[in-house]
């Protein structure tokens, strides 16, 4: 088998595999692939005929306020006949293998299966939710805010937009530094468009929402439910005039619903705690390069410690193998050498990395082995809120 981009006699093939692992109509699949970008397109070819194929999403995720390359894995399909042959298996391997020529630090997947994605090397490392809350329910109990003024977004303003987002995602831990794919999924969800709305003072963007209408099979028309791919405010006032906009769709808008990481402090500014809250997935990440994830991070500042770790990893050499960490002022450098005094798989790395498990947790599950001290230092360094990430891919 040959692997490799997708080219142009592979796309009726590729449009086939695609629609007929994700039951989505064959003539949807090219603009799929055009907001993706084709070039981001993979196939592994069994004798010339794409066998399977998946797109890969270039990208970072935040981590204490830190951005760290990630390449996100999306639509993994494989054809008809060559399902049970360990072709997906194939895929991702040979996929990651380029991730990690690419120097590129880690990927990130929301699986469909764990066993495949495990058997590779990923492993949980965090959260996603969803909220919805009855449209009666979002009166932020103050009055109006006089100094918002509420603007449509358009073209112009997506500069401010995404400048906004990037302040407020480096607090969360987990989300993501969205590349161009993830912005083009907020502005148009479902192919359909979505609605802009900014919460200015002045000239100054302070907040805004992505939201699109979606019908409500309960509810009689033309009463409908509102999805926002995107809510973000900066300050509490705008937080305020979000909710009062939202609310004031009360005659028409049945529900509201978003997706978001397990921290969600504007729900705070409610009076009640009248909405539902479940987990959609959790979503699992596989460290492609070692060096580049654990400089790359942020640490809690404050904590001074050097660990030597023991990497085990059968599809990466370059990240087998033996490192020293040295945490300080909320940062590590890393290098070659070390005693190996934590011993740990490649696949386990990613949830303490993450924060998504503690140290102490993975002893106990046997994916860690070390003392009490060195656990002591691995629960000090990795410490962080639960990760989360407000969309899917």
């Amino acid at each position: 088998m040959t692997y490799g981009p997708l080219l142009e006699e592979d796309q009726a093939a590729a449009d086939d595999i695609f629609s007929t692992a994700f039951a989505v109509p064959k003539e949807q699949i090219p603009r799929w692939l055009d907001v993706a970008g084709r070039e981001n397109v993979r196939v592994l070819r069994d004798g010339g005929t794409p066998a399977g194929c998946l797109i890969v999403v270039p990208m970072g995720h935040y981590w204490l306020g830190r951005s760290v390359s990630t390449m996100g894995i999306a639509g993994v399909g494989v054809a008809l006949d060559q399902r049970g042959k360990g072709v997906a298996k194939r895929l991702m391997v040979e996929t990651l293998q380029e991730i990690a020529e690419q120097k590129v630090a880690m990927s990130t997947l929301y699986p469909a299966t764990q066993t495949l994605y495990r058997a590779v090397g990923y492993e949980r490392a965090g959260k996603t939710l969803e909220v919805k809350i009855p449209s009666v329910w979002l009166d932020p109990g103050t009055e109006r805010e006089r100094a918002i003024e509420i603007k449509r977004l358009g073209e112009a303003q997506e500069e401010s937009v995404m400048a906004l987002y990037a302040e407020l995602a480096r607090e969360q831990h987990g989300y993501l530094d969205r590349g161009p794919y993830m912005w083009k999924r907020v502005r148009k969800s479902r192919d359909v468009a979505t609605h802009g709305i900014g919460f200015y003072v002045g000239d100054r963007l302070e907040g805004y929402l992505y939201l699109r209408a979606d019908t409500n099979p309960q509810a009689q028309s033309p009463h409908h439910d509102l999805f926002l791919t995107d809510a973000v405010a900066a300050t509490p006032r705008a937080t305020r005039a979000m909710f009062r906009y939202l609310y004031d769709q009360r005659s028409l808008v049945e529900e509201v619903a978003f997706r978001t990481g397990p921290e969600i402090p504007m729900l705070s500014i409610l009076p009640e705690n009248r909405y539902d809250q479940f987990t959609v997935l959790d979503w699992m990440v596989r460290i492609t390069n070692v060096e580049a994830a654990l400089a790359g991070r942020g640490y809690p500042l404050g904590v001074k410690t050097t660990l030597e770790i023991a990497i085990g990893d059968p599809l990466i050499e370059a990240n087998a193998g033996r490192w020293i960490v040295h945490v300080e002022d909320g940062k590590a450098q890393v290098a070659r050498g070390g005693n190996g005094a934590i011993a740990i798989d490649v696949r386990a790395l990613a949830p303490l990395y993450s924060g998504y498990l503690s140290a102490t947790s993975m002893r106990r599950l046997g994916w860690l082995e070390t003392n009490d001290a060195e656990t002591q230092a691995l629960e000090e360094i990795f410490r962080s809120p639960m990760p989360g990430m407000c969309e899917m891919f």
